[in-house]
């Protein structure tokens, strides 16, 4: 995997059941020979993929697109541990309220690669969305390293969803072979 990220003005969605960061064009990863654009990222506590029987209290998907509209998502586990100076700048700029969606254009530029663990392994499987539709095909890229954030971090991320939890249950294998 060849990661190609670039900074970007940052568009924030709290949509009351998940905060989604919204990513500018020009950012990419390479893998197998496709090119996929990274289009948004976005956090679910607890993980909606587990290491062995483990959960971990958060996960972050990085959503990419290629231009027949192929789906790759970059899975990031999050473990409690230091506080993350990334994360912070997200956290400090997300809107909050009880008016769904609530929408901040740009306020913030980052570079998404500051998400990433620097061991770059990863798991591979096909799956699918874990949000409606839930659609089928999606190449799943789930890092064997996870980043940190602080225990606080993780319960100001629970404290801004409706329900303290926005993950959907980890789904059965059902045959899909993992590599």
């Amino acid at each position: 995997m060849i990661v190609n990220y670039q900074p970007s003005v940052i568009n924030i969605t709290n949509t009351f059941n998940a905060l989604q960061f919204n990513y500018s064009q020009g950012s990419t990863i390479n893998i197998d020979d496709k090119t996929y654009q990274l289009v948004q990222f976005h956090f679910h506590s607890p993980s909606e993929n587990k290491i062995g029987d483990e959960p971990f209290p958060m996960e972050l998907h990085m959503v990419h697109k290629d231009d027949r509209g192929a789906l790759a998502i970059i899975g990031v586990f999050i473990v409690a541990g230091k506080k993350n100076p990334f994360l912070e700048v997200l956290w400090d700029n997300w809107p909050d309220g009880d008016k769904y969606p609530t929408f901040i254009e740009g306020n913030i530029q980052l570079n998404a690669e500051g998400l990433l663990p620097k061991n770059r392994f990863f798991y591979h499987y096909e799956g699918s969305l874990t949000t409606p539709p839930c659609t089928e095909g999606v190449n799943w890229y789930l890092f064997h390293s996870p980043i940190e954030a602080s225990g606080k971090q993780i319960m100001d991320f629970r404290k801004a969803l409706r329900d303290g939890e926005n993950a959907r249950p980890v789904q059965p294998l059902n045959g899909r072979k993992i590599d």
